[in-house]
């Protein structure tokens, strides 16, 4: 029996701890663009010895940015560049982005027309972070997912933009 093993690939995972440091501290002093360069400098390294592999699903261009941190304008910009660097060399990979971590709206990228073929939202709950969730128990946080969360992926799903990947869901108990 073959096993098949897909891989995604993230820019952050290659780095080494002592880069990310240097890259968070980048970022609080809104020195953020000579650090996206390096992420798309990683990501075309990686696209053009890997595109050809039946291995290779796809490659989050950057996972969790920061609302208060990041303009909206720079993560556009930086989207566009890495999906158009990914499907220079491949026609199949998605191509994962991630929304703002933050106070900010998911359908900020739905309307940025970052790429129309294998774009992926991965998008993050974080209840915990969030004050309207403080007095809830953990059930009320189970059921506003269920029921909130449902109705903002669906419309989602109807706007005609990217897959939806729910990568991370945190309550608060």
């Amino acid at each position: 029996m073959v096993k098949k093993i897909a891989l995604i690939f993230s820019a952050l995972q290659v780095l080494p701890t002592r880069w990310m440091q240097w890259h968070l501290l980048a970022l609080l002093l809104g020195k953020c663009f000579v650090n996206l360069c390096v992420y798309l400098y990683l990501t075309y390294i990686f696209i053009c010895r890997y595109a050809k592999n039946p291995a290779l699903l796809g490659i989050e261009l950057l996972n969790e940015p920061s609302a208060a941190t990041v303009s909206l304008d720079v993560l556009i910009s930086y989207y566009k560049q890495g999906y158009q660097i990914v499907r220079k060399y491949s026609s199949s990979a998605y191509v994962i982005i991630c929304q703002r971590i933050g106070v900010a709206d998911p359908m900020e990228l739905y309307q940025a027309n970052i790429g129309s073929h294998n774009l992926v939202l991965d998008l993050h709950f974080y209840n915990l972070f969030d004050t309207f969730f403080n007095n809830m128990s953990a059930m009320d946080n189970i059921q506003y997912i269920y029921k909130s969360r449902e109705g903002q992926l669906q419309a989602l799903n109807n706007s005609n933009g990217p897959l939806i990947l729910v990568g991370k869901t945190d309550i608060y108990s």
